[in-house]
């Protein structure tokens, strides 16, 4: 059998194979249908997401024209015509990643910023120390205090002056009793650039004891000050054993600061004595 013969038997055997398409408005219907009922995998998406608004079909005859589903014939797929949308798009995954990152960064930047809130402000760092820091820090048998006079008392004796002196802010109470300062005295004259030479000592009581000072000698200058001394008190009654050693600064009108230590025992002896002793 020639080709002339089987034509016309292969053009009777497709029409009699050939199925009429199905109305495609039907068909994209029903696989619509199926895909509104069917569970569809969902992205992963850091925020809320928004309802897309419905698609409105338009009249424009410029808009762009929808896909839909061609059926194929018996034993092939159907072929989807027109543009479709992918469910991968880089633009996408640039835009997340962008958000993310601006995120993060947002965290970090809430995270430290407090710290800098709390930031010196310039030059504070150097600024002056507070009056705790001025304060002075006493070792434990340290003490510091001043003395006013408070009037002159009577000794019997016409070379022997007396003056009572009260105790002011003095840091241990063991020397806040009454402070009696006798001494002699010898008039320089202004012109010779000192007014007195004394030769004194201090003697404080109270109701537990007393601290008797070791005679010392002080210049009274024509300016109205003084030379300080560094004096011992010698402990009796409660405080025996016990001798305080303290500088003795005269103030102008009539007072006296004080700042020393107190040691057990006496002082080391004068050299002279140390000598007797050994001869």
């Amino acid at each position: 059998m020639n080709n002339e013969q089987m034509a016309p038997k292969v053009r009777e055997w497709l029409k009699s194979t050939d199925v009429e398409p199905e109305d495609i408005r039907r068909s994209v219907g029903t696989v619509s249908g199926q895909a509104r009922v069917t569970p569809q995998r969902g992205r992963w998406w850091p925020m809320p997401r928004f309802p897309r608004a419905t698609d409105v079909p338009s009249n424009d005859s410029h808009a762009r024209p929808r896909p839909f589903l061609a059926p194929a014939a018996v034993g092939h797929t159907p072929t989807i015509h027109g543009r479709t949308l992918t469910m991968f798009s880089p633009a996408k995954v640039i835009l997340i990643g962008a958000f993310v990152a601006l995120f993060g960064g947002l965290l970090t930047w809430g995270a430290l910023e407090p710290s800098s809130r709390t930031a010196v402000a310039p030059g504070a760092e150097s600024a002056a120390p507070t009056d705790a820091m001025d304060a002075v820090t006493l070792g434990e048998n340290e003490f510091t205090g001043s003395l006013s006079i408070r009037g002159g008392l009577s000794t019997g004796v016409s070379d022997v002056i007396r003056y009572r002196y009260g105790a002011d802010e003095m840091s241990d109470p063991r020397f806040a009793g009454d402070w009696d300062l006798d001494y002699t005295q010898v008039y320089g004259g202004g012109d010779s650039g000192w007014r007195y030479l004394y030769h004194a000592a201090f003697r404080m009581t109270d109701d537990q004891g007393a601290w008797q000072e070791e005679p010392n000698l002080t210049l009274e200058f024509s300016d109205d000050t003084a030379s300080s001394r560094t004096s011992a008190l010698v402990g009796e009654g409660a405080y025996e054993g016990l001798t305080a050693v303290a500088e003795l600064t005269y103030v102008p009108q009539g007072r006296f600061e004080i700042h020393g230590v107190v040691i057990d025992g006496a002082v080391p002896p004068a050299p002279d004595q140390a000598l007797a002793a050994e001869q």
